[in-house]
């Protein structure tokens, strides 16, 4: 709950993007798909609810139709994309709260990271003598 709480602006405003992008990817295959020339296709996007119900679980991964429109197969991979950040925020949170209720307090967990010396071996491995290699390790890392 405290989770809940204290990050309550985030994941109101992560709820209200998914919700804006279930409308806006409802309306576009709508718009692409409510006159498709199989049936299945035209039953799943005849209607706005219909449509808004698919696009939910397109949103969730779960787009179970493949006879749709190449145009239509562009948007769902865009949305597919997008849909990551949308569910990644929250999923985010909730497992940082999860990670601090575990060890404790705020201020242990800062202490016990400051404690921790990271040894990264990614610095170890970074080229000396080529620039081009060198630019292209900075890039990366």
């Amino acid at each position: 709950r405290e989770v809940l709480v204290y990050h309550r602006p985030v994941l109101v405003s992560t709820g209200l993007i998914a919700l804006i992008l279930c409308m806006l990817l409802s309306e576009i295959m709508f718009t692409l798909e409510h006159k498709s020339f199989d049936y299945t296709i035209r039953e799943a996007y005849g209607s706005v609810p219909r449509t808004l119900w698919t696009s939910f679980l397109s949103l969730n991964g779960e787009h179970i139709w493949v006879d749709i429109l190449s145009p239509s197969k562009v948007v769902i991979v865009v949305v597919a994309l997008c849909s990551v950040s949308v569910f990644v925020v929250p999923l985010t949170i909730f497992c940082s709260g999860f990670n601090l209720k575990v060890i404790g307090d705020v201020g242990q967990y800062a202490e016990i990271l400051d404690s921790m010396v990271i040894d990264w071996w990614q610095l170890h491995c970074r080229p000396t003598s080529n620039a081009t290699r060198d630019v292209i390790w900075r890039f990366v890392h």
